[in-house]
């Protein structure tokens, strides 16, 4: 202990204390820098979080809806993309293939004058029940075929759970909705 006394004693200081003030002033800079990057990145990942978690919850619904439909999620997509390029909203595709799927099941239970009218089957070739996206695109090349007035596709697309902010995108061409389609899947 007497060392170490002997020590503080000697010591002394002679000279500018201007460098030390200096330094404690950058010190004090930098660590307020570094409080506001914690501060920063801390904001960003509660933003993140919820940022996931609204994504998950519109994963949720549309992997809810694929199964509720049978429509693949990826097409689900693929075709919400498709309405929002035609002036519709995702919301209006999702809530026809919600309508278009029921309309379905009760056709192939009960028939449907509409789809009959139309020239259109509810069941594929070997006799299974086809998805609304399925539907979807057989009411989209008949009304092309049968050359419809825009009264009459709107009464049809009532009629069968369609809705009216998607016709646009059923009087595609098969070219356009190729194209539509390939657009669609490299997104």
């Amino acid at each position: 202990m007497a060392v170490v006394n002997d020590l503080v004693t000697k010591f002394s200081f002679t000279g500018s204390v201007r460098p030390l003030n200096q330094y404690n002033a950058s010190l004090g800079g930098s660590i307020k820098l570094l409080g506001a990057f914690t501060l920063a990145t801390g904001a960003a990942g509660v933003g993140f979080g919820i940022w996931a978690d609204r994504v998950l919850d519109g994963v949720d619904a549309l992997d809810q809806l694929s199964y509720q439909s049978g429509v693949a999620a990826g097409k689900i997509q693929e075709l919400n993309f498709i309405a929002g390029q035609n002036q519709s909203t995702s919301q209006a595709m999702e809530s026809t293939i919600r309508s278009l799927s029921a309309t379905i099941g009760s056709a192939a239970q009960q028939g449907n004058d509409d789809f009959s009218r139309l020239g259109i089957s509810v069941r594929d070739a070997s006799g299974q029940i086809k998805t609304a996206d399925q539907v979807l695109e057989d009411v989209r090349k008949r009304f092309g075929q049968l050359n419809l007035s825009l009264r009459e596709q709107q009464h049809f697309a009532s009629s069968l759970g369609i809705d009216p902010s998607l016709l646009r995108m059923l009087n595609q061409t098969d070219s356009e909705m190729a194209s539509l389609r390939e657009r669609a899947r490299e997104l």
